[in-house]
């Protein structure tokens, strides 16, 4: 008898345990995001770019070149990290073509005028290929993370990154 009972029990609960998981699964696919406009962009860049303004200070300026003109790859990597973890506190996603390059492009307009084309060309050939830009891109990550959930008050590791190059 109660083997009848499991065997009831699950044929009746199996198809409804199911159909919860799909409508799940289907909301989380096409629930709607928050608008992410130009006006939204152009807000989240200016107050990400003055973050990364403050941090930068802490270096003297110091430029994100060294003398031969490389690029600094821990601190180019810092920038689209803390970009990152900024889209997705507002439910954006950086991979999103539409959405992330224009928002790191915005935020290089800001710190280094003229240059932004230049950058963010470089982060699009070295994200997710070089080790050093990644250490970057982790570090600026956590510390928009750190931020916004109130664990540090301070995150200054881009202006060490610069200070420092990618030996720090």
């Amino acid at each position: 008898m109660k083997l009848i009972m499991s065997i009831l029990r699950m044929l009746v609960c199996s198809p409804i345990f199911i159909a919860g998981a799909l409508t799940a699964i289907l909301f989380r696919l096409f629930k709607k995001k928050p608008k992410y406009g130009s006006e939204s962009r152009v807000k989240l860049v200016e107050s990400v770019a003055k973050m990364l303004e403050m941090q930068r200070t802490v270096s003297g300026n110091k430029p994100i070149v060294n003398s031969a003109g490389r690029p600094n790859r821990k601190a180019m990597g810092y920038i689209y990290g803390f970009v990152d973890a900024a889209l997705d506190s507002i439910g954006q996603d950086i991979s999103d073509i539409s959405i992330g390059m224009p928002t790191v492009f915005g935020v290089f307009c800001y710190l280094y005028p003229g240059k932004e084309l230049e950058y963010t060309d470089y982060l699009l050939d070295h994200v997710g290929k070089d080790e050093t830009v990644m250490t970057g891109v982790a570090s600026g990550g956590q510390q928009y993370t750190d931020l916004i959930s109130g664990r540090k008050s301070s995150p200054m590791q881009f202006g060490l990154f610069l200070l420092n190059g990618d030996e720090y």
